[in-house]
């Protein structure tokens, strides 16, 4: 385990790095929803346990991860404090430990340690000693929690162990994501992972609680850059919106309706940024077959669009990404409902 932080006085921020993977990803989509479904798995059994300290009525049907983070969070302190010998997977993980995956934001609202939002498909991870714009906390190595990280070991070699596609040659398992399963595979065959292996989360178990639990607010398509030829990739998640900032999820509805109203031209949400100087501002960037642009009056064949959404005065705009379309006046509408 390799571990950078980027914390500053304000915000707590680490970075998990597996510096020799006995296992790799197809790519950052995959990686992602395989992430959210073992966070919420563990999650799902943390609410079902039931012992001397915690014994909930809880039913067996699919949840979000924000549905469970509501169910539990009443027993948070609880959980932690009574629940250390509750164990998960046999030995390895304790039910208290899960608990302390949920924390209170800046807005005391419950939500998850882990930064979901991360796995995106246009998103790159941060390289060690790099800062973002405008900022001063570049990502260096934790003196907090050194885990096996060396002190003796070079700028570069702990350059090396950052770049997670730093792969000479794979000869690793790869999991991918075909036909809505994970399946694990090495160039050419494929393989299970060790049943002896006890600190492994079968894939089959991940399958299996996908299709019976695993839930989202809303469903979103992508399609994966791999070459296997049978991938149907159903995310079921959406990789970039927060879903607890309210604001944000109190107009996700609303452009959804918007982008899938044409049949012909069915979109769905990639991201959803604040604006930089127009924090009133929300920019939904579309996928899909919705690329409609206000100046030709119908859809391009391949430039995308954002949804612009004034959260002040409850308006929208529809922007176009052809760089040989005049944005400089967009066409605001009222937003009359909000469902």
């Amino acid at each position: 385990m390799f571990l950078i932080s980027s914390s500053t006085s304000e915000k707590v921020s680490f970075h998990f790095i597996h510096a020799n993977p006995f296992l790799l990803f197809e790519g950052n989509v995959s990686l992602g929803l395989y992430i959210k479904v073992v966070i919420h798995l563990f999650l799902f059994l943390t609410a079902q346990h039931k012992c001397s300290s915690f014994d909930i009525n809880f039913t067996l049907q699919k949840y979000s991860i924000s549905d469970l983070i509501k169910l539990i969070t009443p027993y948070v302190n609880a959980l932690r404090a009574s629940c250390t010998e509750c164990y998960l997977f046999s030995t390895n993980i304790t039910v208290a430990e899960i608990a302390h995956l949920i924390i209170l934001n800046k807005q005391n609202e419950s939500t998850l340690a882990i930064d979901l939002n991360v796995y995106s498909k246009n998103q790159q991870f941060r390289l060690f000693d790099c800062v973002k714009r405008n900022k001063n906390n570049p990502l260096i190595q934790s003196v907090s929690f050194p885990f096996n990280n060396n002190s003796q070991n070079s700028y570069y070699e702990i350059l090396q162990k950052s770049i997670i596609t730093n792969t000479d040659s794979i000869d690793v398992p790869v999991i991918y994501l075909i036909s809505n399963e994970f399946i694990c595979k090495l160039p050419n065959k494929k393989i299970s992972l060790s049943s002896s292996n006890d600190n492994l989360i079968k894939l089959n178990n991940i399958n299996t609680h996908i299709s019976k639990f695993f839930t989202c607010k809303a469903n979103y398509t992508s399609t994966s850059n791999t070459n296997t030829s049978n991938i149907t990739l159903q995310t079921i998640i959406q990789n970039t919106i927060d879903p607890f900032q309210e604001e944000i999820q109190q107009f996700t509805a609303f452009v959804n309706t918007l982008i899938k109203s044409d049949k012909s031209h069915q979109g769905y949400i990639r991201s959803c940024v604040r604006g930089n100087r127009n924090t009133n501002v929300l920019f939904f960037n579309i996928g899909g077959e919705y690329r409609f642009c206000t100046r030709k009056g119908t859809h391009h064949q391949h430039n995308q669009t954002a949804i612009l959404v004034d959260v002040k005065n409850f308006t929208y705009a529809i922007r176009c990404k052809d760089p040989n379309c005049d944005n400089t006046f967009l066409l605001w509408n009222r937003i009359e409902q909000i469902n």
